[in-house]
């Protein structure tokens, strides 16, 4: 699901971040409007790829030593992903091509009731 925050209804498949966001829109809070790509799009994306064994098979090797090394080839494998164009229809759909836009992560797995790690993901 890729949705502006205005038209967003389930939220049970994004972060919380952008659920907040979109829940303080509603609220009528001054909140810029955004999109949000929810985590099975994600998911659809890496798999079209076929980068999630090559990202676990990478974090298996992680040690101290090797973490910038390990990160850096995550980050080329990221880099080089194509976005199908269904999904990239409804992105263009929802944003304006003479507008900027900040970007940000909101993970559904980043906060829970003992721990955060909020920017990891």
């Amino acid at each position: 699901m890729v949705v502006s925050f205005k038209n967003a209804k389930e939220l049970n498949k994004v972060g919380n971040k952008a659920k907040f966001l979109v829940e303080m829109s509603n609220a009528k809070f001054n909140v810029p409007q955004g999109i949000i790509v929810d985590s099975d799009t994600y998911k659809e994306i890496i798999d079209d790829n076929n980068i999630t064994k090559k990202i676990n098979n990478l974090l298996s090797k992680l040690t101290k030593e090797n973490t910038l090394e390990i990160s850096n080839k995550i980050k080329k494998l990221f880099d080089s992903i194509t976005i199908n164009s269904n999904i990239l229809n409804e992105i263009n759909s929802l944003i304006k091509t003479n507008k900027l836009y900040a970007v940000r992560s909101s993970g559904t797995k980043e906060d829970a009731d003992n721990y955060s790690f909020a920017g990891q993901y």
